[in-house]
């Protein structure tokens, strides 16, 4: 079994800040597989952008926190959908997964 760095995109912004982290690690020489996490908010020619830098994809379904009014008090309603990366836990086919988030300004 191997190990893998995961992230996800949940649209064409947030897969621009994959493919940054993405070429980053290949940068850095990493030995450990890069695999993207991806809803249907991804573009098809985002998604192929992604697929030419990442070794796996899974396209995922958005988990919504559905608390929307909480999420207006501090400004932030894209945060609603952070529970997708919940997904991470079904890549069982690796024997470890590192979850990693960017920051990405909108």
């Amino acid at each position: 079994m191997s190990t893998a760095w995961v992230t996800l995109a949940t649209n064409d912004g947030y897969a621009l800040g994959a493919l940054v982290l993405a070429h980053s690690l290949r940068r850095a020489k990493t030995k450990h597989h890069l695999h993207i996490l991806y809803t249907d908010g991804v573009t098809a020619q985002m998604r192929s952008r992604l697929l030419a830098v990442f070794h796996n994809s899974t396209r995922v379904d958005v988990l919504d926190s559905n608390d929307a009014e909480n999420l207006a008090l501090i400004g932030r309603p894209d945060l609603g959908v952070t529970f997708t990366k919940l997904h991470c836990w079904r890549l069982t086919q690796y024997e470890k997964c590192v979850f990693l988030v960017y920051i990405f300004f909108i």
